[in-house]
């Protein structure tokens, strides 16, 4: 069987299989917000070279929960934008975890993009 290396039992590749057939926008919907944060995240990737800090992007990604992909394009924009202006004014706080990143940092980025 050649699932039988996946670990899964015999039935779920059949509901997979099935949920695909079923309800084929719940895949496609996951598969184009997969590529939207891969796409965001080389974004702020290549905007913040090495002072990006893959720990702090996602806790700005999933600091709102389920957003519209435009809503997360632009609270992660604002994001990299306040990350840019951290790193000019001192270098050394995006490398430093504890003081401007995480949830804390994240949640109060969403209230910028919210209030615009």
């Amino acid at each position: 069987m050649p699932f039988a290396a996946s670990g899964l039992r015999p039935q779920a590749p059949a509901r997979e299989v099935d949920r695909y057939i079923a309800w084929p926008g719940q895949a496609l919907a996951y598969k184009l917000g997969q590529l939207e944060i891969l796409a965001l995240r080389e974004q702020a990737r290549q905007k913040l070279g090495p002072k990006f800090d893959l720990r702090a992007f996602h806790d700005e990604v999933l600091s709102a929960g389920a957003l519209p992909l435009d809503t997360l394009r632009s609270q992660v924009t604002a994001w990299i934008e306040v990350k840019e202006k951290q790193t000019s004014l001192n270098p050394n706080s995006i490398s430093n975890p504890g003081k401007n990143s995480g949830a804390l940092a994240g949640q109060s980025n969403c209230a910028k993009v919210r209030s615009r």
